[in-house]
């Protein structure tokens, strides 16, 4: 499970969820859901559009907004490249489901998929993997997703 957060600067404190962007810029993936959500009046805050991630990300680092919106992983990449710079402020504020697609029919790859998943788990290597990637942001591991058998 993912969830719309914010990327911010490594030094401002004074964000630290979507409610505390009164008056503030925030940039987003037009488009996203992100976007649709920030851009709710609850929130009070200004948004500006782009069409990737990566154009938000430089608007952050080059101060001319005071932070970016997509799910919190996608963020914690961000961050996890510019640890100096650029912190995940950690407080998700929509759910966000991720997956893995194949054919509903192919019993054999989903039973394959699923016991990898779940060998990867019981030897650490997710935690490993996470340490080595979105760890790199300074985000803590939550543990690997429960896999549903069906």
């Amino acid at each position: 499970m993912a969830g719309a957060d914010l990327l911010v600067r490594k030094n401002d404190s004074t964000i630290g969820g979507p409610y505390s962007l009164e008056g503030k810029t925030v940039c987003a993936v037009k488009g996203s859901t992100a976007l649709r959500e920030i851009g709710k009046p609850d929130y009070n805050t200004m948004t500006v559009e782009s069409t990737k991630d990566t154009e938000c990300v430089q608007q952050l680092l080059d101060k001319e907004i005071d932070a970016v919106t997509t799910d919190d992983a996608i963020l914690m990449g961000c961050a996890a490249q510019r640890p100096d710079k650029l912190k995940v402020v950690g407080n998700p504020f929509t759910e966000e489901p991720y997956g893995i697609g194949m054919n509903k029919d192919d019993e054999a790859l989903r039973e394959a998929v699923t016991d990898a998943l779940e060998a990867h788990d019981e030897n650490g290597d997710h935690k490993r993997a996470y340490a080595a990637t979105l760890g790199l942001s300074g985000s803590k591991y939550g543990g690997a997703p429960v896999v549903e058998r069906y």
